[in-house]
């Protein structure tokens, strides 16, 4: 959450700085997210089973690629997110889901 809540405040570089170099998973999603691979964060926390960060990071790449025009990426990690947040009937993550699905067709 940490990584989320400063990128989203442009102070990713920040978090880069203070966290240590361990080979731990949540400090490699971490580390991964605030230096904007979020594909490589989202893996991260699919491979630990972190399905709620994982849709949370899916979400933010989709929106990322749409901003690249890179709509059929987009729309892959799209789905992914969605199908998660449909699962446990999280309303406002859907929302935001469809919306994006809608800004890129």
């Amino acid at each position: 959450m940490l990584a989320w809540t400063l990128s989203a405040h442009g102070r990713g570089e920040e978090l880069l700085e203070t966290l240590p170099n361990r080979d731990v998973p949540w400090v490699q999603a971490a580390r991964a997210f605030a230096s904007g691979n979020l594909l490589h964060a989202a893996d991260i926390c699919a491979s630990m089973g972190a399905v709620t960060e994982e849709a949370r990071d899916r979400l933010w790449l989709a929106e990322a690629l749409i901003k690249q025009n890179r709509r059929t990426e987009a729309d892959v990690e799209l789905q992914r997110a969605l199908t998660f947040y449909r699962s446990v009937g999280a309303t406002r993550y859907i929302r935001e889901g469809e919306g994006l699905l809608a800004a890129s067709a």
